[in-house]
C-alpha cells in the first residue's frame, strides 16, 4: 500500500524490490554487507538511509504526514 515501509540492510533483497513496488524503503546502513546483496541504491524520494533503528519513528511520522 501507499504507506508500506520496508526496512532492511540489503539493497538487492530488501530496498530495491520495495522501491520497485512503489513502497517506502529504509536502508539500515552497515559497514559489512554480504557481497551478493550489494547493489546500487537508486535516487528516490521514497528512500531513507539510517544508522540507528530508533530513527524509524521519525521516518514513519514523515510518511504518515
Amino acid at each position: 500500500g501507499q504507506n508500506t515501509i520496508m526496512v532492511g540492510n540489503s539493497p538487492r533483497s530488501d530496498i530495491n524490490p520495495a522501491l520497485e513496488a512503489g513502497w517506502w524503503a529504509v536502508y539500515l546502513k552497515r559497514e559489512l554487507i554480504w557481497e551478493l546483496e550489494s547493489e546500487q541504491l537508486p535516487a528516490s524520494g521514497k528512500l531513507f538511509m539510517i544508522e540507528d533503528l530508533n530513527e524509524i519513528i521519525r521516518i514513519a511520522g514523515k510518511i504518515r504526514g
